[in-house]
C-alpha cells in the first residue's frame, strides 16, 4: 500500500482501536503477529514495535550512571510524545510515519 502524508484511509472503529493499542507496551507484537490482514493495523504495530524497544533501551540506559541521568528524562519526553502523536495518527486513521523512527518500520516484515 503506498503511503501518503496526511492521507486517512476507511478504517473501522476496531481496525482503529487495535491501531492505538500497538503503541502500548508489548501489545505491538501481539497485534502484530495475530493482525495480518489489515495493513493499517500493521503499519501501526511496527511502529509501536519500535517505540518498545526504545522504551526497553531506557532501561538499559538508567543502568548507566550520570550518562543515563542525563538522557533518561530527554528519552522519555521524547517517548511520550511520540506516543501521542502515534495515537493520534491510529485513532484519527492516519497512516502516516512517525518522525525520525518511523522509516524504520519497513525493516520489519
Amino acid at each position: 500500500m503506498e503511503e501518503v502524508k496526511g492521507a486517512e484511509i476507511s478504517s473501522t472503529d476496531i481496525e482503529k482501536l487495535f491501531a492505538f493499542l500497538s503503541y502500548i507496551l508489548f501489545f505491538g507484537i501481539l497485534i502484530y503477529r495475530t493482525k495480518k490482514d489489515s495493513d493499517y493495523i500493521q503499519h501501526h504495530a511496527k511502529q509501536g514495535m519500535i517505540l518498545f524497544v526504545i522504551t526497553l533501551a531506557n532501561f538499559i540506559l538508567m543502568a548507566i550512571p550520570v550518562l543515563g541521568w542525563v538522557f533518561i528524562p530527554l528519552l522519555n519526553i521524547a517517548l511520550l510524545v511520540y506516543f501521542i502523536i502515534g495515537a493520534h495518527n491510529a485513532l484519527s486513521g492516519k497512516m502516516n510515519k512517525l518522525p525520525l523512527i518511523g522509516q524504520f518500520s519497513n525493516i520489519i516484515k
